[in-house]
């Protein structure tokens, strides 16, 4: 998509909330804005605004908003070749209790990722797997598509790791 006018809208959207003291609408504009950020590959950028917008929901009680922030994260880590095994796990461990399907399929990916780049592909094709599952049975196509390019990706026949 067009990076330039979701973060020209975004940021629009962030000073409109700010200034009329919305801290969690705010919130989710950072969280919107960093997914556009890692799409840019700014990851430092993206990691910033997770930082800024996830204290706000956890502090609300939002906890798909919060899973949505830790995927985001774990993307961040993926782009930086760092993917430590307790942030994989822990966003696993919420999966089952993400009730927003516009959160829990895109973290169910996001895990999927993070187990690929961890050379778990079993793992990562399970996931994969189910994100399509949701997402074709709630007739969410934009999600089908994204995960079978996500399958698209990942080898054919994976190699071990030793």
């Amino acid at each position: 998509g067009d990076t330039d006018t979701a973060r020209r809208l975004l940021d629009e959207s962030l000073v409109v909330r700010r200034s009329m003291g919305c801290r969690i609408d705010a919130a989710e504009s950072e969280s919107l804005l960093a997914e556009v950020s890692l799409r840019e590959s700014r990851t430092a950028e993206a990691q910033q605004r997770i930082a800024s917008a996830r204290p706000v929901f956890e502090a609300a009680g939002m906890a798909d908003h919060l899973a949505n922030a830790d995927a985001l994260a774990l993307l961040v880590a993926v782009a930086e070749g760092q993917v430590p095994g307790a942030q994989v796990a822990s966003l696993e461990s919420r999966l089952p209790a993400i009730e927003n399907p516009l959160f829990r399929i895109p973290a169910r990916m996001a895990a999927a990722r993070a187990r690929a780049a961890r050379g778990d592909e079993a793992a990562a094709r399970a996931h994969i797997e189910e994100a399509i599952r949701d997402a074709d049975r709630l007739g969410i196509k934009g999600f089908v598509r994204e995960a079978k390019l996500l399958a698209a990706e990942m080898p054919a026949h994976p190699e071990p790791r030793s």
